[in-house]
């Protein structure tokens, strides 16, 4: 028995290397999604809840919506919690160590379950856990959230209750993808438990009977969100929808994200493009190929193979005929972005046949390691790196509206031109990322509690706002748009470069986005409740404890 802990100590040395440029360090992760979405989503939730606050509406984006109702929030996501008790970037580092740990445990326990040996298992384990698809979604916070529960429900799909349980937490993470994950699941537990139909209908009216009850408090306010929104109402175009399709030369990029010219990131700073990585390696990749050959596991093979041409299928978009062709004939196509996240539908199948190839050999501790260190070395270092400084300083821009802005009553627009505009210079990357922050892209308003009249990146939008946004956008000057600037309660409207002096306008100059260093003393700050360095190291030892727990309890009872 002792030896079954092995993998899981392995695990954890490996997600503390890997982490280990911003876990024991004052930089964190910084770039994107991360730095204008979900920054001020989890700041501005957890101010609500440490106030005694239901986080139940959002007044300084698009005129006011509601927070609650908006599905990646995660209001309700039961590991939202470390950003509720620490800073954000505290948070974040427990909330990127703990879905780790999550994603590799139960991807190792499902490995013993199906039964595979000790190290096909972590062979399993460590792909799932290190692929360039999951390494490239630790940014989009709501995406991950859902992805690293996909092991946990194929471990659980014997018992209902467990099933509804495990992606009813997926579903609190606040991502669509959660439809793929419940799919897969699905799927599995029909082709591994197959039952004769009254015992099936029982089991999916005791599922969908628990499932239901317990996502209702999220889904059903989010439901009448999104049945108000231009994303249900229109869908988004063609290409739009299509935006990052996978070409037939990326394929490649499942052994390499460096085997193409298209693996080169559109963005300075990042080690590879996110929409086209999910490499697992050269061992790995030989290694599936042994199990889909040998394996006499056909069930599985079957399984992985399905979802692994799927996911390539899928990805390729507007480069094969079928993605196109269901965008005409399912109209919920329409209201999905980037057909490249259908590729975690690859990487699972991957990690599957990379199981079934590693159980044929005999020393497959070696070739575990061996494709554990290829995937570190790879994506080692794979997105921008900040000091924690960056989230917390405030820009000239920030500190006029908030003196100015009559306690949020004033709300501000960018131009058109600076709204589609985000080429910031810096000195490094980080300070032209934290230059653009500066001008309060996005959501980035919230923390500092600046009200925008839109803010741009928010996925659920309320219809007729945005028309009349668009409207005040396609006007031929800013005099022409200024009535239904008015209208909406805008006074001011924040332009990237210096415009004719006009009332209401705020010109501002990229020089002045200069971030001030650690140690400058700044008279406004975004909200963060204090930074608890020995809570956090607690914590961390809590994670490391409950997983052991854990581990010994799924591997002792009935559902392994």
């Amino acid at each position: 028995m002792k030896r079954e802990y092995t993998p899981l100590i392995i695990l954890i040395l490996a997600i503390l290397v890997f982490l280990s440029p911003v876990l024991f360090t004052s930089s964190t992760y910084f770039l994107r999604d991360l730095t204008y979405i979900f920054h001020p989503w989890r700041t501005f939730t957890a101010e609500l809840v440490q106030r005694g606050e239901m986080p139940l509406w959002n007044p300084y984006i698009h005129c006011g919506m509601p927070l609650l109702a908006n599905w990646q929030s995660a209001v309700f996501y039961p590991l939202s919690l470390p950003f509720y008790f620490f800073s954000f970037v505290t948070g974040l580092k427990l909330f990127q160590v703990g879905h780790l740990l999550i994603a590799g445990i139960f991807a190792y326990l499902w490995g013993r379950s199906v039964p595979l040996n000790r190290w096909a298992s972590a062979g399993v384990m460590i792909v799932w856990v290190f692929n360039g698809y999951m390494i490239t979604r630790l940014e989009f916070l709501s995406h991950y959230g859902v992805d690293v529960w996909l092991f946990a429900a194929l471990l659980l799909s014997r018992n209902p209750l467990l099933l509804a349980l495990s992606l009813a937490i997926a579903f609190f993470a606040g991502h669509y993808i959660i439809g793929l994950v419940a799919a897969v699941a699905i799927i599995y537990r029909t082709l591994h438990n197959p039952v004769w139909l009254r015992a099936t209908m029982k089991y999916w009216l005791i599922f969908c009977t628990i499932f239901f009850s317990i996502i209702a408090c999220q889904f059903l306010p989010t439901i009448g969100l999104i049945l108000q929104t231009s994303r249900f109402k229109e869908g988004y175009s063609i290409a739009i929808a299509m935006a990052y399709s996978v070409t037939f030369s990326d394929i490649v990029h499942l052994i390499n994200p460096f085997l193409s010219t298209s693996s080169i990131p559109a963005i300075v700073g990042e080690k590879f493009s996110w929409a086209t990585s999910f490499h697992i390696g050269f061992c790995a990749f030989l290694c599936g190929i042994l199990g889909f050959v040998r394996s006499k596991m056909t069930t599985l093979k079957v399984f992985s193979g399905i979802l692994f041409l799927a996911g390539i299928l899928l990805a390729l978009g507007n480069h094969s005929f079928f993605y196109p062709w269901l965008y005409r004939t399912v109209p919920i196509i329409s209201t999905i972005r980037y057909p490249t996240q259908f590729l975690l539908l690859t990487i699972i199948g991957s990690a599957i046949v990379t199981g079934l190839g590693l159980q044929q050999l005999r020393r497959a501790k070696f070739f575990v390691v061996v494709i554990l260190i290829e995937l570190i070395v790879v994506s080692w270092n794979f997105q921008i790196t900040a000091p924690h400084a960056y989230f917390y300083s405030s820009s000239p821009l920030v500190k006029y509206l908030q003196e100015h802005s009559n306690q949020g009553t004033n709300r501000f627009i960018l131009s058109p031109g600076t709204e589609t505009d985000r080429n910031f210079v810096g000195t490094t990357a980080q300070d032209a990322w934290q230059s653009a922050r500066g001008m309060l892209y996005n959501l980035s308003c919230m923390p500092y509690h600046i009200a925008n009249a839109y803010g741009s990146g928010e996925p659920l939008t309320n219809n007729l706002l945005e028309t009349s946004i668009d409207t005040a956008y396609r006007a031929s000057s800013a005099t022409e748009a200024m009535p239904l600037y008015r209208r909406l309660g805008i006074r001011y409207l924040v332009c990237k470069n210096i415009l004719p002096p006009r009332t209401g306008y705020i010109p501002i100059m990229p020089h002045l986005y200069e971030l001030p260093g650690p140690t400058a003393t700044e008279n406004y700050q975004i909200y963060r409740p204090p930074s608890f360095r020995a809570g956090a190291a607690i914590t961390i030892m809590m994670l490391i404890m409950l997983s052991f727990i854990a581990f010994r309890f799924l591997t002792r009872s009935k559902i392994t």
